[in-house]
Parts: structure tokens; sequence; C-alpha cells
């Protein structure tokens, strides 16, 4: 019997409370691949227009996040304005 891996964040909507811990923990700790990982899921999930709306970013600003084509390096202002508009 194969057992099929697990992911953690694969593909579900964290409660507000519970993302802000994880993303809090992964700042802390410096595990920058974490934070990366859980946003972009967090940020797939999302109804882009309300995503787009709420943090005052660009469309072309979440889907070069999400897309992996460029280098996943946003600004503090990038990643605070996501941050407040998906876990606030």
């Amino acid at each position: 019997m194969v057992l099929a891996s697990h992911k953690v964040l694969d593909e579900s909507k964290l409660d507000k409370e519970t993302l802000k811990s994880i993303l809090a923990e992964a700042l802390i700790d410096g595990d920058i691949d974490m934070l990366k990982d859980v946003l972009i899921t967090q940020i797939r999930l999302q109804n882009k227009a309300d995503l787009v709306r709420k943090s005052k970013l660009g469309r072309q600003t979440l889907y070069d996040l999400i897309e992996g084509k460029r280098e996943f390096n946003p600004t503090v202002k990038t990643l605070s304005s996501l941050l407040k508009a998906i876990a606030a």
C-alpha cells in the first residue's frame, strides 16, 4: 500500500488566527521558505479581485508572486499590504 504524502498547507484556506501564528513563527525563525509557501498558497486561494481591492496592489503583482517566473522577493510594503488583506 502506498501512502500519499500529506501537506499541511495543501490547498486549504487557513483561519486568520492560525495564519497569523504560522506567518509570525516563520518570520521569527527566519524560515523564508515557509513564509513564501504559506503566503503563496493563501494568495492562490483568495478571490484575486477582492485581494487586489483589499491590498491596494496591482493584479500583476499578485500573479508575479504566485507564478514563480520571477524571484520571490517582495518589498516590505508589498508583504505588509498582503498580510493585512489576508490575515487581518
